[in-house]
């Protein structure tokens, strides 16, 4: 995505980028600023109870009712419930779309995930719409995401802020689509829309 938006890799400037030793002294500097880093991982203390109680206020903000005994199949991970409360604070409070476009990029992830291993080979039709096209994609096959398709999305008027919150949106629902059958949770703690697929992917 950094690519596709031009987003430059270094924060020297092009021109500036063939006098090695400003490239040296930029490196340097980098790694001055990483040694003071605290980049260890956070240790983890919660208890179960208290993590539900953390995300009770924004599981009510998303979904109208509180958690009750929805995340009671990952009581002995309670961490777990702590990457859903980022990932569910994203959709509700950092991002700038519209719960229509988050719907349909959930219903897009959801259609395009493959039915099985032969189906996860090759080229697959792409939707028409440039949202549901970049979620698919996204969902498919990631790597081959096109700089057309980025500015398909520009003619829709989304900016650079704009298509980053879609590719968080795709690379979310993802994460949802799978982690919610692997732990048995409820489709609808995260989906927007998706009213029914319970039931169907119950069948399923």
């Amino acid at each position: 995505m950094a690519d596709l938006l031009n987003v430059s890799p270094e924060a020297l400037p092009e021109p500036l980028r063939r006098f090695e030793f400003l490239r040296r002294f930029t490196v340097r500097i980098a790694s001055l600023i990483m040694s003071k880093m605290d980049l260890q991982n956070r240790e983890f203390n919660s208890s179960y109870e208290e993590t539900l109680e953390n995300i009770t206020p924004l599981f009510e903000q998303a979904l109208g009712r509180k958690p009750g005994d929805a995340f009671a199949s990952v009581k002995s991970r309670p961490r777990l419930i702590e990457v859903f409360r980022f990932i569910l604070e994203e959709q509700v409070i950092h991002t700038s779309l519209s719960r229509e476009t988050l719907a349909k990029i959930h219903r897009t992830v959801e259609d395009a995930l493959p039915a099985g291993v032969e189906d996860a080979k090759g080229f697959h039709k792409c939707p028409e719409n440039p949202v549901e096209a970049f979620a698919f994609v996204g969902t498919r096959y990631a790597f081959r995401t096109t700089k057309d398709m980025i500015d398909d999305l520009r003619r829709m008027n989304y900016d650079d802020v704009g298509i980053l919150d879609l590719a968080i949106a795709v690379a979310s629902a993802n994460y949802w689509a799978r982690i919610h059958r692997l732990l048995c949770l409820e489709p609808e703690l995260f989906y927007v829309g998706l009213e029914g697929f319970k039931s169907a992917s119950a069948v399923a």
